[in-house]
């Protein structure tokens, strides 16, 4: 089917390129025009836009199984023109490089910006929307963001629209309203909207390009067509010689080219009413299924070819071989969770259950046991005794704590219950006149008050940072573990010291390297002055600056003592001098400032927070928490903040605590989530 259809009539799609041009010059772009391509013949009218802007009539479009395939890098644009409209088209990846890109444009004359949706095989699959002067080169809008499906393989279906002059994209039903307003605004005396494809270092297959401004058209998914049973078997002998292909001779490239198939034949299938050949073939690859994995692992793509199976497996006895399953059987595991009132643990079998095999009972099951589960809060209460001077401001703990729980919901005495008691916070300033001796070289140049003074801070800094950096490693290991990585993903490193060894965050290592070139070079240089120095007494007043802190730290959740009288402490201390230069005798004046205290201040700060996130980790509290406690705080942290390391952290424990595969793993942790 190929049609474009006006109010009162209804043209073929293969209507000339000047005739499409004139309907438009003349104001066509009214309401009432629906363009339709299902591809059962290639488009004759579409234009092709070079990369220096110049449209031309395309030509040797490749259409066969009722999709448009296009390789390499292309721009094509249908010519009818649009007012406020709606479209969708079905996109699958068949093959070309991991960050290659394709998607959709809509742009229209007097507005030299495409507005943009475009998806790329990187990954488990990601999206981009932008507005930009050239489709193939996108710049900023939402940046590259990890797609809801988890798969980067097989059709999706992106919907665009234009309406009330806002554009909006959506994936596979998931909408999405960019910020395009001020760009939009620009544009003076703009022209109707026209759309088209992209591809950039791929090979994609499209379906169902359906675009209308007519508001008297029903749902768009009713001019859908896959074409027929034939054209469902023709795609299924393909993916059967592309996994005999790949078998013998496997590439990540071709695990796209045989899901592209395999995804072509399902829907044509589901469309056609053809139930029989759509389980059939789902049988068919499941039972092709370990030989194609022991090639993906020989690329280390095996997770990516089971995404791509699992993606349209019809009966759950497939899917549950495809997703290593075994017998497990979910739904009786989560009856009787929910008899216990472990509701969290429940919603995990229950969607597990419901991945395999999605039934009326099994999702309202998963439902009800999701209302159930309880939402874990926390409290914190910092107690001062000995306070002369606030070096911690109390707000910079509570935004510590915020950082890691700030999803949970704060109360008086909440489930997880943080108490800082502090012992000593005090920062004093005497003065008195003293004698002072100051080094001076007999003969050649010396050491400055400032290298002096850096010695004696480098010193004193550098053994209390390794101290906390190795404490940060710690933590960053326990976090990796958390976001399922076996390594912290070289985050962290060996770093050798003088004789010794240390296993450092790469940032601190990085700056502990830094300074200890730095302490050892002025060393040296004192060491090399030594034996030419004499010493001159003057008279001085002396500074002496003392910033101390000390807290105990408890962590309890639900009664369970997690961190017990826990210390933190800081201390800093200077000597700060004030007297005049001695040009006589090669001594510099000297004169104390807030300016060196300052940094002393927020050095023990700094010290103090750190040791502090150390102890009340988020990745430290789960590692010590019952598995049934940690799924409901994991649960509460992923919902309510949306961030990506929570998500991981949930998705990672599912497969330590529940024993789910990765892709099962994945699915599960998204039907908890959403």
């Amino acid at each position: 089917m190929s049609l474009l259809k006006f109010p009162s009539r209804i043209l073929p799609i293969q209507v000339s390129s000047a005739l499409c041009a004139i309907l438009l010059a003349a104001g066509c772009a009214s309401k009432g025009t629906t363009v339709v391509h299902t591809f059962a013949s290639a488009p004759r009218n579409w234009m092709e836009i070079s990369p220096g802007g110049e449209r031309k009539s395309s030509s040797g479009l490749r259409v066969e199984s009722h999709y448009l395939g296009i390789s390499g890098t292309r721009v094509l644009m249908e010519p009818a023109g649009f007012g406020d409209f709606r479209g969708m088209v079905d996109l699958a990846v068949a093959g070309g490089t991991p960050k290659g890109f394709a998607g959709v444009f809509l742009r229209r004359d007097g507005d030299e910006h495409f507005y943009c949706f475009a998806l790329r095989p990187w990954g488990s699959g990601e999206f981009r929307y932008y507005a930009t002067m050239d489709p193939l080169r996108p710049a900023g809008g939402s940046g590259w963001q990890l797609t809801r499906r988890n798969n980067p393989a097989g059709h999706a279906r992106i919907g665009f629209e234009c309406s009330g002059g806002r554009v909006s994209f959506s994936l596979d039903g998931h909408r999405y309203s960019p910020a395009f307003d001020g760009i939009l605004a620009r544009a003076k005396s703009p022209g109707p909207w026209q759309v088209g494809l992209f591809s950039m270092d791929l090979d994609t297959r499209w379906n169902n390009f359906i675009v209308s401004d007519d508001p008297k058209l029903g749902e768009l998914r009713d001019q859908v067509d896959w074409g027929d049973r034939s054209t469902g078997a023709a795609l299924e002998r393909e993916f059967v010689r592309g996994a005999d292909a790949f078998i013998d001779k496997p590439s990540r490239s071709s695990i796209f080219t045989l899901t592209a198939a395999l995804s072509g034949a399902q829907q044509t299938y589901r469309n056609a009413g053809a139930d029989a050949d759509h389980a059939e073939l789902s049988g068919r690859a499941a039972k092709l299924l370990d030989p194609l994995k022991a090639a993906a692992k020989a690329l280390g793509e095996e997770d990516l070819l089971v995404r791509c199976f699992a993606m349209g497996a019809s009966s759950g006895s497939d899917r549950r071989q495809i997703l290593g399953a075994g017998d497990t059987n979910f739904a009786s595991l989560g009856d009787s969770s929910v008899s216990r009132g472990r509701f969290a643990e429940a919603a995990v079998y229950y969607a597990a259950a419901v991945s395999l095999e999605s039934t009326p009972a099994l999702v309202s099951k998963l439902a009800e046991a999701k209302k159930k589960i309880p939402v874990p809060s926390y409290s914190l209460v910092i107690d001062e005794e000995k306070v002369k001077n606030r070096v911690v401001a109390q707000s910079r703990f509570r935004t510590a704590v915020q950082k890691d729980y700030g999803g949970l919901p704060r109360q008086d005495e909440g489930d997880l219950e943080i108490r800082i008691r502090i012992k000593r916070s005090s920062a004093t300033r005497d003065s008195e006149e003293a004698t002072r001796r100051v080094p001076v070289v007999v003969g050649g140049e010396g050491m400055s008050a400032a290298e002096r003074g850096e010695l004696e801070r480098l010193e004193q800094e550098l053994p209390e940072f390794l101290l906390d950096a190795v404490a940060r490693a710690e933590v960053q290991r326990v976090s990796a573990q958390l976001g399922g990585r076996k390594d912290s993903e070289g985050a962290l490193g060996v770093f050798t010291l003088g004789s010794r060894k240390y296993e450092l965050h790469v940032d601190d290592g990085k700056r502990a390297k830094e300074d200890y070139a730095r302490l050892s070079a002025l060393r040296a240089k004192w060491d090399g002055l030594e034996s030419k120095l004499r010493y001159e007494e003057i008279k001085a007043e002396r500074t002496t600056v003392s910033i101390t802190f000390s807290a105990l730290v408890d962590l309890s959740y639900r009664g369970k003592v997690l961190v017990e009288s826990e210390e933190i402490k800081a201390y800093r201390g200077l000597v700060l001098w004030r007297h005049e230069g001695y040009a006589d005798k090669g001594i510099e004046a000297s004169e104390p400032s807030n300016s060196d205290i300052r940094p002393a201040a927020e050095a023990v700060r700094r010290r103090v927070l750190g040791q502090f996130a150390g102890q009340v980790s988020k990745a430290k509290l789960l590692a010590r928490l019952d598995r049934s406690n940690r799924l409901v705080l994991l649960l509460r942290l992923a919902r309510a903040s949306g961030n990506a390391s929570d998500e991981m952290g949930l998705r990672w424990y599912l497969g330590k605590d529940f024993g789910l595969k990765d892709v099962l793993c994945d699915e599960v942790t998204e039907r908890l989530l959403n």
